[in-house]
């Protein structure tokens, strides 16, 4: 299945459940952690048989990926990985609870370039602010990009938010799970690089 490269952000409000995340996983006590834009979700699937110890929730705003993927979790069986269809721009405070997630993903996001549509980029100093409430101390943001300016932007909406420490003295030298996307795999057996942020909540 191919991703469409772009999907305005704008056209997606409401989450289409909110689910009950206590009945959703087989051990709910397990961490929760949180895909924004899983697209295809090659990521979130293998995360989620890599790291059965920790439950996983996928946010994605195109539509065709979600009964897709869902299918995809359903045949494997996996009772640790759930999907749905939701703005993380707008969702959160609908979705999750304060103080309730302890690891947010975000891979490869829309770089958005063109300048009347940067508003559209996930990842910017509102997103951030509304994300720190549902983080629980210690918890951690891994984000990738292959887009220099892209990270920059990001890296320095961070800084700029007292909530987040950088991990690293710039970029994470590797992908904190071993698991890459097909874009990160299609850049870096170009040679290609990619930027990677790893910050920490520190409440």
């Amino acid at each position: 299945m191919r991703a469409r490269p772009h999907c305005n952000p704008f056209n997606v409000r409401e989450p289409a459940e909110r689910p009950d995340w206590t009945k959703v996983f087989a051990n709910p006590g397990q961490p929760l952690d949180l895909e924004i834009g899983f697209s295809t979700g090659r990521f979130l699937l293998r995360y989620a048989r890599n790291f059965p110890e920790r439950n996983i929730a996928g946010l994605e705003i195109r539509g065709k990926f979600i009964e897709y993927v869902k299918n995809k979790i359903s045949t494997a069986g996996l009772t640790n990985a759930y999907a749905l269809k939701a703005n993380a721009g707008t969702a959160l405070a609908k979705l999750f609870a304060p103080r309730s997630l302890s690891r947010v993903i975000i891979m490869f996001p829309d770089p958005w370039r063109k300048a009347g549509h940067l508003k559209r980029r996930v990842v910017n100093p509102d997103f951030l602010a509304g994300l720190a409430k549902h983080l629980k101390p210690g918890a951690e943001l891994h984000i990738a990009t292959d887009q220099k300016e892209l990270a920059e932007d990001m890296r320095a909406a961070l800084l700029a938010a007292p909530e987040y420490q950088n991990k690293h003295a710039l970029y994470a030298p590797e992908n904190f799970a071993g698991i890459a996307t097909d874009i990160e795999k299609y850049q870096l057996e170009r040679g290609r690089p990619v930027y990677r942020l790893v910050f920490g909540f520190t409440g």
